[in-house]
């Protein structure tokens, strides 16, 4: 486990340190420097994702949705 930790840690690092030092300060805008940070970010991702789809109810829109409207032209 510790070594799973250690190794997301350098991808987090390597990420940040592509994706927000060099792109950001610095202003690398090399695509294929891009695309390697976001590599690193994919990994980590795919390493927190949950192993089962949580499915959750959305709210319904439309009362607030009317509401907005009421508020509009009230």
């Amino acid at each position: 486990m510790l070594k799973n930790l250690v190794g997301m840690l350098k991808e987090l690092n390597l990420a940040y340190d592509i994706l927000h030092l060099s792109g950001y300060y610095d202003g690398i805008q090399d695509a294929r420097v891009v695309q390697a940070g976001f590599e690193h970010a994919y990994k980590i991702l795919e390493h927190i994702k949950p192993d089962h789809v949580l499915e959750v109810p959305l709210p319904s829109t439309k009362p607030a949705f009317l509401k907005t409207l009421y508020s509009i032209f009230v």
